[in-house]
């Protein structure tokens, strides 16, 4: 398998040192990977854009097509959506036509669209990319995808409702990072807390949470375990603060806008819901996809439930777009508030 993280990156910018000012195929290799984190997303792409370069002069195709997912990511963190998207596919496309055959390489490619689908909340495009790659990915194994991105992984089978397989793959990656990296597998608990909220196992996503509670991606299921226990307010304050960080105009904070707005509904501020809702509906018209859509539609039901408006247009919308997205998790909840909706019309 592919070294932890941090090993591989030291291992590459040793690499590269030691490459000096030569152009090789080796330096093509390490280029992209030596300007990870905590470089900024603009000088991983121009390193990818040098290793694209140097992979090309040497007919590197494995290597050219890594490059090239690396810049599509950055290109994502940039606001290049479009643009990013592109890149990944491509970058995908040559992968599951034979064209790159490091296995090293084709991990980190498919992990690199795991994370580009899930930085645009765009999981309708991983589930499809992981039908297409799941029989190549078999067929090698799946050698060369760490720790991370198995966790990454598992984060869209839960999103889209293959949760004993996501089940499967967090706890695969906590073997890993147990036996390799124990000061990473923060990732991957956090993950199975999300999924264990899901599944109704509150107690498990508890103690999962223990001593995670700072991880970036804990607050959601922190926000959720709070509204259990009936405190609404501090759900929001948790969801407030993360959308905060992540800044309204991310599309990473849509789900946490829709849970914001039912934090405040719960809590009686129908006001405060409708702010978190307008978001959301903003969000989604900049440039969202069904599933973006579909969570502004239910918000804007849920809301107008809560001022005694007729909510019923906007959440069969909602259902309709979850299940054209392929979100089974939330068209049930689309479509257990329509079932309440029509009850009480009735």
């Amino acid at each position: 398998r592919a070294p932890p993280a941090p090993a591989a990156w030291r291992c590459a910018r040793s690499q590269l040192r030691s490459a000096g000012g030569d152009r090789s195929s080796e330096r093509a290799r390490v280029a992209p990977v030596a300007a990870l984190p905590p470089a900024a997303p603009a000088a991983v792409e121009r390193a990818a854009e040098r290793a694209m370069d140097l992979a090309r002069e040497f007919g590197d195709s494995d290597y050219e097509a890594l490059a090239l997912a690396y810049s599509g990511l950055a290109m994502l963190s940039l606001g290049r959506l479009k643009e990013g998207i592109a890149r990944l596919d491509e970058a995908m496309a040559s992968t599951t036509a034979g064209e790159v055959r490091a296995p090293e390489a084709i991990g980190q490619i498919y992990c690199a669209l795991l994370a580009g689908c899930e930085r645009t909340v765009d999981f309708q495009r991983a589930e499809q990319w992981r039908q297409v790659a799941q029989p190549f990915l078999e067929a090698y194994d799946q050698v060369g995808v760490t720790g991370t991105c198995r966790a990454t992984y598992a984060g869209v089978l839960a999103a889209t409702g293959n949760w004993a397989q996501a089940e499967h793959e967090l706890l695969e990656a906590l073997r890993i990072f147990d036996s390799s990296a124990r000061g990473m597998r923060a990732d991957a608990a956090v993950r199975l807390a999300d999924l264990r909220v899901r599944q109704g196992r509150l107690d498990d996503a508890t103690r999962l949470l223990e001593g995670n509670e700072g991880h970036p991606d804990a607050q959601q299921p922190l926000a959720e375990l709070e509204l259990a226990r009936g405190r609404p307010g501090v759900a929001a304050a948790l969801l407030e603060r993360r959308v905060n960080q992540l800044g309204v105009t991310n599309l990473q904070v849509g789900p946490m806008l829709l849970q914001l707005a039912e934090a405040r509904l719960a809590a009686g501020d129908a006001g405060a819901a409708r702010n978190a809702m307008v978001g959301l509906a903003n969000l989604a018209a900049s440039g969202g996809g069904d599933y973006l859509h579909g969570l502004a539609r239910l918000a804007s039901g849920l809301v107008a439930a809560a001022i005694g408006g007729d909510p019923v247009a906007e959440l069969e919308a909602a259902l309709a777009s979850f299940e054209r997205a392929h979100m089974t998790w939330e068209a049930a909840r689309a479509r257990l508030a329509l079932a309440q909706a029509i009850a009480l019309s009735n």
